[in-house]
Order: C-alpha cells, then sequence, then structure tokens
C-alpha cells in the first residue's frame, strides 16, 4: 500500500504544473486528494521532518496578511474565499518538499517532462499563430488574430502561465546542469527562445512586461542565465522589428 501511495505522489508531483492547463478544478482537487494522502498515510513522516522556518515563515505572513486585508473588503465572500484557504499552499510546500527528499532523482525526471511539455506547448502556440488554429483546431476568437490562446482554448492566459514556468526552467538548469553540459545549454536557449516568442506573440502585455523585468534581473543576478538568454533575447527583439 504504502509504495502504491509513493507512485502516486511522483505522479502527482510531475504532473502538476500540467493539470493547470485544464483550469483551475483540477490541480485544486489534486491539492486535496495530496492534502488527504500526507495526513492519514505519511503523518508519522511529517512528525520527523525537520523544516527550517525559514522556508515556510513567509508563506505564513502572507498567508495571514492577505487575511487580515479581507477583512477591509467590500467583498467579503470573494476576498475570504481566496484567503482563508491559502495554506493548503504552505502544505502543498511541505509536502513536495518530502516527496523530492523521499526521492533523490524525481526532480530529473520532472525536469525532462517539463521540457518536453514547454516543448509542446509553445509548438502549438506557434502553430496557431502561423495557421489561425492550433494542433487541435481551436481557433483565435479575437478579431484580426492579435492574441492567441493555444491549448488554453477561450482563456488568454498563455503567456501568463509560460511566465510562471520559466523561473521552474531555469532554476532547474541552474539547480541541475553539470559546468559544462553544452546538450542542456542549448536545450534552454531553444526553449527560452520559445518561450520568450510565445509570450510575444501571446499578444499578453502585463505578460511581456512581466518577461522584460523578469529577463533584466535573472541576467543581472546569474552569469549562467545571462549567457543563455543572449540568442532569446536578440531573436525577440528582432522578431520585435520585424512584427
Amino acid at each position: 500500500m504504502v509504495t502504491k501511495i509513493e507512485h502516486i505522489n511522483k505522479f502527482i508531483f510531475i504532473l502538476f504544473p500540467i493539470t493547470f492547463v485544464t483550469g483551475p478544478l483540477i490541480p485544486e482537487i489534486l491539492v486535496l486528494f495530496l492534502i488527504c494522502i500526507f495526513l492519514i498515510f505519511k503523518k508519522n513522516t511529517l512528525k520527523i521532518q525537520n523544516f527550517e522556518f525559514f522556508e515556510i515563515k513567509w508563506f505564513i505572513v502572507f498567508s495571514l496578511l492577505i487575511l487580515i486585508l479581507s477583512f477591509f473588503s467590500l467583498n467579503y465572500f470573494l476576498s475570504f474565499k481566496n484567503s482563508l484557504f491559502f495554506f493548503r499552499f504552505i502544505l502543498l510546500f511541505v509536502f513536495f518538499k518530502i516527496i523530492l527528499e523521499e526521492n533523490k532523482n524525481l526532480i530529473f525526471t520532472f525536469q525532462k517532462f517539463l521540457i518536453l511539455f514547454i516543448l509542446f506547448l509553445c509548438a502549438d502556440l506557434l502553430f496557431q499563430f502561423i495557421n489561425g488554429k492550433n494542433f487541435f483546431g481551436m481557433e483565435s476568437k479575437y478579431a484580426n488574430s492579435t492574441r492567441f490562446s493555444g491549448l488554453f482554448g477561450d482563456e488568454y492566459i498563455i503567456g501568463s502561465y509560460l511566465m510562471k514556468l520559466l523561473p521552474i526552467l531555469h532554476f532547474l538548469y541552474l539547480f541541475l546542469s553539470e559546468k559544462k553540459n553544452y546538450k542542456i545549454t542549448l536545450i534552454n536557449i531553444i526553449l527560452s527562445t520559445l518561450i520568450y516568442l510565445s509570450i510575444l506573440i501571446s499578444g499578453e502585455r502585463t505578460s511581456l512586461m512581466h518577461l522584460i523585468i523578469y529577463i533584466f534581473l535573472i541576467s543581472f543576478l546569474s552569469k549562467k542565465i545571462l549567457k543563455i538568454n543572449v540568442i532569446p533575447v536578440f531573436v525577440v527583439i528582432l522578431s520585435i522589428l520585424i512584427l
């Protein structure tokens, strides 16, 4: 039984970022399911875990802050609906940390799966940009095709979604790659280029602004990311000039 639970946990960990494409329902169900699994079957594991308070204190502070601010909201229901159960993300962080500590090689599998998923997501969006329809026949609902959604259908949030996956991709590159692993470096250059272009053609101006800020900050803080950003940034600038 324990082995089956561990396999389920691994499966949820790897697929969790992808489930957001389907909307908020499935990710929320997975979060609830994972919390139940740990509280029922893994409570002894929770007792022996030594978490430094620094790892979760900002989660706790932010949870309390938004809960307090909800009392000053004009719409109590809407505000408390989002803030009251924010603590579930603290639990999710703790559970994912436990899963990774129990399965040291799982993060390598997650990196490979994430690379393939981002590649498919960007390819689908670029195909929609060129042909008017994505791989599944979904069309842009905007006049003159000024915005594109790819796999998200009627929800034009793919730029925001990719913007959230980008730091994870770069973190895995910094955390797992060897000093002179040219293959991984090349893969990250290609993926970064595709993500930057996808955010650009998605038509989401907020996501594009976030990307510009992120590129500036991460390139300033990390020389390795700066090196892999040279080609993607050049391609994006050239694309903007052409468009």
